[in-house]
């Protein structure tokens, strides 16, 4: 049954998310594996408190350690996906690919390896790819914030708040750059926040690119590393293995 099968290949989409790339590596029990990340971590968080509190030159000592501290932190989380899915990076070659593809490549590395569990032939791939041409095509979203009712309304609130941060005494004594600092950090944790939970159309055109990937990998053999892994295995698979 398709929508059976559709089921699962959502079901293996979700559980290589990036949430549980982040699980296995952050995992109390690997603490001491991988205390360099947790060190980076704590360090980025540290030294974001005199950007975020202070004013001054500790405002701006803050703002150079964080620049510092997030390169160490994006080396360390490198470092720990590289050891943690070693047999990932080396079966894909993932670490001669940018940086700004690893990731997609990674969770499209266990992606594959689930999909092989439960889906041995190339024509299992092929048949419900053409399932996926079909299923699932949602509207568009309604943006209920580009109504042209509400966005006067929004237009209107937005220079209030700004009006209002302008009368305030820590920004007529100097201290605007804190809250620019501030707005820009809660925008992009915002957009972070966003990537993540992403809209489901765009999780089914990135699963329709998964399949197509598979199934021209699992069309010659051309995969020959699968992982060892357990954790992104689902119940069935692991008892059966």
């Amino acid at each position: 049954m398709f929508l059976k099968d559709w089921a699962e290949i959502w079901q293996i989409y979700r559980s290589c998310g990036a949430g549980s790339i982040a699980r296995a590596v952050y995992a109390p029990n690997k603490l001491i594996s991988y205390w360099y990340l947790w060190a980076a971590t704590l360090l980025y968080l540290l030294v974001s408190l005199p950007a975020a509190f202070g004013s001054g030159a500790w405002f701006w000592f803050g703002v150079t350690g964080m620049g510092f501290a997030f390169v160490f932190l994006f080396i360390a989380v490198e470092w720990a996906l590289q050891r943690e899915f070693s047999s990932e990076y080396d079966a894909h070659a993932i670490s001669r690919h940018p940086f700004g593809k690893r990731r997609l490549y990674l969770r499209y590395a266990l992606f594959l390896n689930r999909l092989r569990e439960r889906y041995k032939a190339n024509q299992e791939i092929r048949t419900i790819l053409e399932f996926a041409d079909i299923a699932d095509k949602p509207e568009p979203p309604f943006r209920l914030t580009e109504h042209p009712i509400v966005l006067p309304f929004i237009t209107i609130l937005t220079v209030l708040i700004a009006d209002y941060i302008r009368q305030t005494e820590a920004w007529q004594d100097g201290g605007g750059l804190a809250y620019i600092f501030l707005m820009a950090m809660g925008l992009f944790f915002l957009l972070t926040l966003l990537d993540m939970v992403r809209g489901l159309k765009h999780k089914h055109s990135e699963i329709k690119r998964f399949l197509e990937w598979a199934a021209f990998d699992l069309s010659g053999n051309r995969t020959t590393t699968a992982s060892t892994r357990t954790d992104f295995l689902s119940d069935a698979e692991k008892s059966s293995g």
